[in-house]
């Protein structure tokens, strides 16, 4: 099963499976910090700061977070992004995009993998028939 990051940070180890094969590692040293100073921007920035890794570390969000926008923006595989419509409703999507610290599991309410998947579906087939995403989440609002 994998490990969130909050259980990584925790125990300073992950595990690494290859052909079968599982063994269990120390994270790198510059990353070995503790769970209160990973969910505290401050004290995450102190540390950051201490080992010299701001620019790196803001390097790889920013490159995750430009992963995950172009994630957002693709259309559903029935689509086309320059067919009528779809480029503002990908813009759309991208501008209602929002960056924030990750939460620790069960601190929030816990959304299963099965559940996104299912959610995901449901929007994609919405969008199917043509529904904007300021439709289909004032209909999903109202079904709450």
């Amino acid at each position: 099963m994998a490990q969130s990051i909050f259980e990584i940070v925790e125990s300073g180890k992950f595990d690494v499976t290859h052909k079968g094969n599982e063994v269990n590692l120390a994270i790198p040293q510059d990353l070995a910090c503790t769970a209160q100073v990973f969910e505290s921007e401050e004290a995450l920035l102190t540390y950051c700061n201490e080992k010299k890794l701001v620019h790196a570390m803001l390097q790889k969000g920013f490159k995750q977070a430009i992963i995950d926008s172009r994630a957002v923006a693709r259309p559903d595989e029935d689509m086309s992004i320059s067919a009528d419509g779809e480029k503002k409703k990908a813009q759309t999507r991208l501008d209602k995009l929002e960056f924030k610290p990750m939460t620790k599991p069960g601190s929030g309410t816990k959304v299963t993998k099965a559940v996104q998947a299912k959610i995901a579906e449901i929007y994609s087939k919405m969008r199917a028939t043509g529904m904007t995403d300021e439709e289909i989440e004032a209909l999903l609002g109202q079904a709450q």
